[in-house]
């Protein structure tokens, strides 16, 4: 008959070495439990468990012990799923130098900029840069003159679009932002706030209340950077007459009913005298850090990078109790009386030797 890993086998019992002998490598020994529709504890092992193992061993965590009593094809399933976690968790982070290597990073104007060193970074040594801000990325704000809380805005349509002025010239950024907004004849600015913010067009839009009951509509891109202006066309309904809906045109200068109160800006930093240009504050791995830019600096302020030894004593730490933690593993399996009726399911098996040899 074909012995099955995760089967029952019909009561017989299956040699220690058979499971792993008939598995082209210790990956099928996992996949076959898995697929089954029939696993779990009836047959000596906590498929949840096995997965659990698999895909929860991270930085700080260990191997648990497995203090459970499993058959064979349990014992290869805990064998293979704790070697698997033990050796991609665990082995692997020995061949990434931050592993071992790992840094603390302070800004001395802590108020202009935030930073650590990119996962992918080339750092490998205590460093100094020198950061100068010469302006922080912003997003576009306007806002419009008064309104009567029940004052119809009129009829038509408001276009807006994000993009980028060159003096008077707008280029809209082609980013998928912006969209058509239909107003009606009984819309007020309040309600064409709601029809902005519904349209989930990159833009917000608030009411600010005044001290006189009136109010005002404030809108601002979503995103900072010079290419997320705000720009506004409107096509009002000449049957409806009057209508003032082209008042809430906007093409990148103050008019009648739109002010300007924050303008669109990159961010211009300096890192070591190299001028570098984003169209925001988070920008990733210049020169090996990432930076959060916060404020102009009228000074340069230094970004010191240096080891930390704890992260070095806590990852050693964390590979030797994990190491610890397969080797209770191993020893369980491989314990000769545990019990006075039982012993380890892998005792003194070929694949327990192999191993407890590689370890």
């Amino acid at each position: 008959m074909n012995f099955s890993v995760s089967g029952n086998n019909n009561g017989q019992i299956v040699g220690k070495d058979a499971y792993y002998s008939a598995m082209g490598d210790k990956n099928d020994v996992a996949s076959e439990i898995l697929k089954s529709q029939g696993g779990g504890k009836e047959f000596g092992f906590d498929s949840g468990l096995m997965v659990e193992i698999s895909v929860q061993q991270h930085m700080g965590e260990t191997i648990p012990e497995l203090k459970q009593d499993i058959t064979n094809a349990g014992a290869l399933t805990s064998l293979s799923s704790t070697m698997n976690s033990f050796l991609l968790k665990t082995v692997d982070m020995l061949s990434d130098p931050s592993f071992l290597s790992g840094f603390d990073v302070s800004v001395s104007d802590p108020l202009s900029a935030s930073a650590k060193v990119n996962e992918n970074s080339g750092i490998n040594k205590p460093s100094q840069f020198s950061l100068d801000v010469k302006q922080v990325a912003s997003a576009h704000i306007i806002t419009t003159t008064e309104f009567k809380p029940d004052q119809p805005i009129g009829k038509g349509t408001l276009e807006i679009s994000l993009g980028t002025y060159e003096g008077k010239s707008f280029t809209d950024n082609r980013l998928g932002a912006g969209g058509l907004i239909d107003i009606e004849e009984t819309d007020t600015i309040s309600t064409v706030a709601d029809k902005i913010n519904s349209a989930n067009m990159g833009v917000t839009a608030t009411i600010v209340k005044t001290l006189n009951g009136n109010e005002r509509l404030a809108l601002y891109s979503n995103e900072t950077g010079k290419d997320h202006a705000l720009n506004i066309k409107v096509a009002k309904d000449d049957s409806l007459s009057p209508n003032n809906l082209d008042s809430l045109s906007y093409g990148g200068e103050n008019t009648a009913v739109f002010t300007e109160k924050v303008s669109v800006q990159n961010a211009m930093f300096s890192v070591n005298g190299i001028d570098f240009e984003y169209t925001s504050n988070d920008v990733k791995n210049v020169m090996g850090l990432d930076l959060t830019i916060t404020s102009k600096t009228t000074t340069p302020t230094t970004i010191s990078v240096s080891q930390d030894a704890k992260v070095l004593v806590g990852n050693v730490q964390f590979f030797v109790d994990n190491f610890n933690g397969v080797m209770d593993v191993v020893s369980f399996l491989d314990n000769s009386t545990p019990g006075e009726k039982f012993q380890g399911a892998l005792h003194d098996s070929k694949a327990l030797k192999d191993l407890k040899q590689s370890l």
